[in-house]
């Protein structure tokens, strides 16, 4: 367990793991949401709208974007390397279950499968489970691995299950 802003998480033995949550804090905007504005806060002071995250103080360097709705990411969040490629991808379902796809350099999908984000007034727990689909730089799978509460439990080799997002095995187009 870690502790950073004040906030408390679990982190995996397989990857590293980045919260939105945890992020330092952007440059913060009141006033009037609407599609056009991002970073803002509404009325409770809790993060709403469209978000955006950086590595300088300049915004250049893009870490990830997405949606808030009144304190919790919603939506399809996006995660990008230091060179600007993307590393990940999450999409944040109700119950804080996430579909998460990661990458390769060359934009192949390298392993996609499910996390749970959970908290309470302690802690921010996030954790993968269930079985994830691994994949070579072709986009082609070829293991599975198997997660309970963020701990591999089994792995294997080939499909672990019939691959339904054949076609969803790039990065998408930006």
């Amino acid at each position: 367990m870690r502790k950073t802003h004040g906030l408390a998480y679990t982190t995996m033995r397989s990857g590293v793991v980045v919260l939105v949550a945890l992020m330092p804090a952007c440059k913060v905007q009141h006033g009037p949401i609407g599609f056009w504005s991002r970073n803002r806060l509404d009325a409770q002071e809790e993060r709403h709208g469209p978000w955006r995250f950086y590595f300088d103080s300049n915004e250049t360097q893009l870490v990830s974007r997405g949606h808030y709705y009144h304190g919790r990411p919603r939506g399809h969040w996006r995660y990008y390397t230091f060179e600007g490629k993307l590393d990940h991808d999450d999409r944040y379902r109700h119950g804080g279950l996430m579909l998460v796809r990661h990458f390769h350099a060359n934009g192949q999908i390298a392993r996609r499968g499910q996390a749970r984000l959970s908290s309470d007034t302690v802690q921010v727990q996030y954790y993968w489970f269930g079985i994830w689909q691994l994949y070579d730089d072709k986009g082609r799978a070829t293991g599975w691995e198997l997660y309970d509460k963020g701990y591999r439990t089994a792995h294997g080799l080939g499909v672990s299950k019939p691959d339904r997002a054949a076609k969803s095995n790039q990065a998408p187009k930006e």
